[in-house]
């Protein structure tokens, strides 16, 4: 059997690696694979971030459907769960779907490498396929519809007049050993905290990674229905 010898070996990859398919693909990585790293980042930080991990999620999740899914059909449903995103009529054309500033400073370069040739089709046929399978895996893997992380929303200032009675029981009896009316106690509580205006509540920063921790830490040297005058 021939071996290749080393130095074509080399020139071959040095060739791929010039190679402007190479290019493109390395180039949307670079642009596409940025929103999850910082994701991952967010919740390697010892800020809780379990009030905001469903809101989070959702966000990055919509934040790649916006790549590559008519805004229209976004906007119009109410669960982005549920969009068909795999149904090439609610996906966007070719020449608009999101390839990141440097792809677009790439096209004007190569454009006639790229337009209306395999190579640029296979390229945007990548992207779109990238695209699908990241929210497969989102939709397959992120506990969007877990019950108890919709329940701990109500831990973000931001959703304070949202959230109901109800999660903040099904709370108290799946994680503490509560009376009745130790659990009413709670829901005073919650329901005085849900209806005081957002100015006479801790100061919440949503761009301080560790604003949920500081909101909560200052709520409890407030004084509330049960505490001493």
């Amino acid at each position: 059997m021939d071996i290749e010898p080393k130095n074509n070996h080399v020139k071959r990859v040095t060739d791929s690696l010039n190679s402007l398919k190479v290019k493109l693909i390395c180039t949307f990585a670079h642009f596409a694979l940025q929103p999850p790293n910082k994701f991952t980042i967010l919740f390697q930080t010892h800020a809780s971030r379990i009030g905001a991990i469903k809101e989070d999620t959702l966000l990055l999740l919509r934040g790649y459907l916006a790549n590559f899914i008519q805004p229209e059909i976004i906007i119009a449903t109410v669960d982005i769960l549920t969009i068909d995103y795999r149904n090439k009529v609610n996906q966007l054309p070719r020449n608009s779907l999101v390839v990141g500033n440097d792809i677009l400073d790439l096209i004007p370069e190569f454009e006639d490498e790229i337009h209306g040739t395999v190579m640029g089709d296979r390229f945007y046929d990548s992207v779109r396929l990238f695209y699908e399978t990241v929210v497969s895996k989102m939709l397959a893997k992120f506990p969007h519809r877990n019950a108890t992380l919709s329940d701990l929303a109500f831990l973000n200032p931001r959703n304070h007049t949202h959230c109901c009675i109800q999660s903040i029981t099904r709370l108290c009896k799946q994680f503490m050993t509560t009376t009745s009316e130790e659990i009413d106690q709670i829901i005073q509580e919650f329901v005085a905290y849900k209806i005081t205006p957002d100015n006479q509540l801790p100061s919440y920063n949503p761009t301080d990674i560790a604003a949920i921790d500081h909101f909560w830490s200052a709520m409890s040297t407030l004084p509330h229905s049960n505490a001493d005058p």
